[in-house]
């Protein structure tokens, strides 16, 4: 949602009991301006804090981590930080 231009929160919030299954991304933007891709929570541009709670608000109940280019790191190992991320933010 963010990369297409939007709110996250209040999109989920607007969508609430329609979204029962989501993918997670997050996004990091370099100094120089460029976006890609991270694990999740390795971003600098999306708030899991605040987005995680106004899921479970909305009614999902499912969330895959999706992360199109690892930039040369192992997917395996980007799996594992996004996991070790959100499970310490309670997802399990």
């Amino acid at each position: 949602m963010y990369y297409g231009g939007y709110e996250v929160v209040p999109e989920i919030e607007r969508l609430t009991g329609r979204l029962p299954v989501v993918h997670f991304k997050d996004m990091l933007v370099t100094e120089s301006g460029e976006r890609r891709m991270s694990w999740v929570g390795g971003g600098n541009r999306l708030d899991f804090e605040k987005i995680i709670p106004a899921f479970e608000k909305a009614g999902t109940k499912f969330a895959y981590v999706e992360q199109d280019d690892c930039y040369g790191e192992s997917p395996f190992d980007c799996l594992k930080k996004s996991y070790d991320y959100l499970t310490s933010l309670g997802l399990k």
